[in-house]
């Protein structure tokens, strides 16, 4: 939708020249709300957390998850380090301690 910007003395309206969209434009922005929607995490099917994992090395503990498929992103993290709080479902952190073993259930999120 288009605005016509008014002076401050004028009242704000719209205009009533405003744009239809064309057929292409439309055609165009679904193409991009289904590009978007493509590159959205979906719902995973697989498993969503790891607590067989817990006491591995964290190294160790990204390599199965990363073996079991689905394209998740795993990041091994020191405890208690400051994150981004998103939930992202093709995600999982993997919390190591100080010695780099899995301290805590590795999830997606």
């Amino acid at each position: 939708m288009f605005l016509q910007v008014l002076p401050r003395s004028a009242p704000y309206t719209f205009s009533s020249r405003t744009p239809s969209l064309t057929a292409a434009a439309a055609a165009a922005a679904a193409a991009a709300a289904a590009a978007a929607s493509s590159r959205s995490p979906k719902m995973s099917q697989g498993k969503m957390q790891w607590p067989e994992l817990v006491g591995l090395s964290g190294e160790e503990a990204k390599q199965k998850i990363e073996a079991e498929g689905g394209g998740l992103k795993v990041q091994v993290i020191p405890q208690n380090s400051p994150v981004t709080r998103d939930y992202r479902l093709d995600r999982v952190r993997v919390f190591v301690d100080e010695q780099g073993v899995v301290s805590d259930t590795p999830r997606t999120g």
